[in-house]
């Protein structure tokens, strides 16, 4: 599925949080933004400004607090984008995420960091300084973080180029692994999330190569319109995975289904949710699975499937999935 930063729903805070829980998320994001100047003053410089695609609307940053807050959710996901911190305005972005891991802090949610593409007509191929950026970010947020995803959908010839298959993708998973072992030891690491279960000739080669760079398996899930599927592809999958690793931990860090253009309705994505989350925690060694996503994106996409994932509209009114949503208690909010 496509990605992008979640720009506009960054938040300031948990209202009704303490004085001195005020005092020390300031006091936090001071060190923060201390370490920003030593860290990446010298590469970016300290004077990136706050434009219109950084402001926030507060009333509109409280709701979305309250609704995740309400959600009970327990493990969100972050993109961390290659792009927005190694870019021009690298230090008004890096202040952005330090309000995000903090909001996930306060309400004591779980999270995986997907680390991800790079710029303009390169964006999916493995960026110059990689490196660079997965140390600077681990280093950062590793304090934050449990899980960290390197990179997205490798198999899929949408999000990795030149070619989707294993030598293209090594490198990139190679070195954020390595980057994150060193640094980050107590965290997990997992691959860029498997898209396609129909054909695991790239899960095999990612095994057969590069088992020893990623901790437990990743993938997504998407067979809204091809329900019956889902289960044989799922324990081929399974069969697959045992070959290399036994009892491997599977990891869904998307599950949805989009009601833009497939003529799905609210009801039924409910329905589909409740009894394939059902199928797949059956498995013990699968889980947590995260829902794609909180709340439609048609604020960043005029595709149609791509804008109606939310389980929350686009102001962040319940669908009648949302009345649901603390069953499952996992939401993905990139």
């Amino acid at each position: 599925m496509a990605h992008e930063q979640l720009r506009l729903d960054v938040l300031d805070g948990v209202q009704g949080h303490a004085d001195e829980n005020e005092q020390g998320r300031a006091a936090e994001l001071e060190r923060l933004q201390v370490r920003d100047r030593h860290d990446h003053g010298r590469e970016h410089g300290d004077d990136a400004q706050e434009h219109g695609a950084h402001e926030r609307d507060a009333d509109h940053d409280a709701l979305y607090a309250k609704r995740l807050a309400d959600s009970q959710t327990k493990w969100v996901r972050e993109h961390i984008s290659y792009e927005d911190v190694m870019g021009p305005d690298s230090s008004a972005w890096l202040k952005r995420y330090d309000q995000t891991f903090l909001q996930y802090r306060d309400n004591n949610q779980r999270v995986v960091a997907m680390l991800a593409y790079g710029t303009g007509y390169d964006t999916f191929k493995e960026p110059d300084s990689w490196a660079a950026f997965v140390r600077l970010v681990v280093k950062r947020y590793r304090n934050y973080v449990d899980a960290w995803e390197i990179w997205n959908e490798p198999d899929s010839n949408s999000y990795l180029s030149p070619h989707s298959n294993w030598r293209t993708y090594r490198h990139i998973l190679k070195t954020g692994s390595n980057i994150v072992r060193q640094y980050d030891t107590d965290a997990i690491v997992l691959n860029g999330a498997v898209s396609d279960l129909s054909n695991l000739a790239f899960t095999k080669q990612l095994y057969k190569h590069g088992k020893r760079y990623f901790d437990d398996f990743n993938v997504h899930l998407y067979y809204c319109t091809k329900a019956d599927e889902l289960a044989g592809d799922f324990e081929k999958l399974q069969q697959v995975l045992s070959r290399y690793r036994k009892a491997e931990r599977i990891w869904v860090t998307e599950f949805g289904c989009s009601t833009g253009t497939l003529g799905v309705t609210n009801h039924e994505v409910k329905r589909y949710t409740k009894q394939f989350t059902k199928t797949l925690l059956a498995y013990k060694n699968v889980g947590p699975i995260l829902l794609y996503t909180i709340r439609d994106r048609t604020y960043l996409t005029s595709d149609p499937y791509e804008a109606y994932f939310g389980l929350l509209d686009e102001n962040l009114s319940l669908y009648v999935c949302g009345l649901w949503r603390n069953k499952v208690n996992t939401f993905t909010t990139d």
